[in-house]
């Protein structure tokens, strides 16, 4: 079975190697051979394609028979990349497989070493916010120093656009203490975050504040602090958010595509709960706490 170490080395090698392409393409378009830069086009797409599948498969921890076979494919679309050396068996991944990367290219930002000091202060000992103007465009790919552990992108942290990153709560590294480091190792061009909400026929509860509070569908049901909640719906049910002092709630309820259907903002005081009555099973419905500043 493929594991989530493999799937990453291998997406920092598909990452590379897409940098690599880009500018083969920007190359042949100078030189006006258009087919050349749509056939280098049709190939970064699929590498796009295949590592976010495979960042999607991470995020789900899922390591079975679908992710064996697109970690294949993946591999058999790296195979002409100079910077590694990969098994191209697609019936096989071999667990063994050593890659080794060189990710920075001649157009990207210089990799760097960052600190806890670095960090925005948020008053508290563990800071979530790096951000550096210079890198301003660019999507890192970062590395922690005393856990050895690769951060992914919208799992662990999420890319800012003016240059540098945050730290996500639920990600693998929550925040960074004094005497820690990290490295950004490479880059590759900054993407907007898709927007997540609840699928159809579900709900997400998430408490970003300070505070307990509860929510009520049969009975009340503690929220606590730092607490999510995901869970489906059955037909006829409502669900009902509670508002302590000193907390916002966020209320947003999504169509089937993803749409917003309704947006609501509540505080305490005034609000103290929100009550979706009986809720669709054709929408998702998501309330997020946080501190009423």
């Amino acid at each position: 079975m493929v594991t989530e170490q493999q799937l990453i080395d291998l997406i920092l090698i598909a990452q590379s190697y897409n940098l690599e392409l880009g500018e083969k393409m920007i190359d042949e378009q100078k030189k006006g051979c258009d087919d050349c830069a749509d056939k280098l086009v049709n190939q970064i797409l699929q590498l796009i394609i295949l590592v976010e599948q495979l960042y999607y498969k991470i995020e789900l921890n899922d390591y079975g028979e679908e992710t064996e076979s697109l970690y294949a494919c993946l591999l058999s679309a790296v195979a002409t990349y100079s910077g590694a050396s990969l098994s191209l068996d697609q019936n096989a991944v071999n667990p063994n497989i050593t890659i080794i990367v060189d990710i920075i290219g001649n157009n990207q930002p210089n990799e760097l070493t960052f600190y806890w000091s670095d960090f925005i202060d948020n008053g508290e000992e563990g800071r979530v916010r790096y951000e550096n103007a210079e890198i301003a465009g660019w999507t890192p790919i970062i590395v922690i120093g005393d856990v050895d552990k690769t951060l992914l992108k919208f799992r662990d942290f999420t890319p800012l656009s003016t240059g540098g990153f945050e730290l996500k709560s639920d990600g693998n590294l929550p925040a960074i203490y004094e005497g820690q480091a990290g490295w950004i190792v490479g880059y590759e061009p900054y993407v907007a975050p898709t927007p997540s909400y609840p699928s159809t026929g579900t709900y997400r509860l998430v408490n970003n504040s300070t505070i307990d509070t509860s929510y009520f569908i049969t009975s009340s049901i503690p929220l606590l602090a730092g607490q999510t909640v995901n869970n489906a719906f059955t037909s006829g049910q409502s669900l009902i958010g509670s508002i302590a002092i000193g907390q916002k709630l966020n209320f947003t309820r999504y169509l089937s595509n993803g749409d917003v259907d309704t947006e609501l903002e509540l505080t305490n005081p005034p609000s103290t709960q929100l009550n979706t009555s009986v809720m669709d099973l054709t929408k998702s419905y998501e309330f997020i706490y946080t501190d009423n500043i």
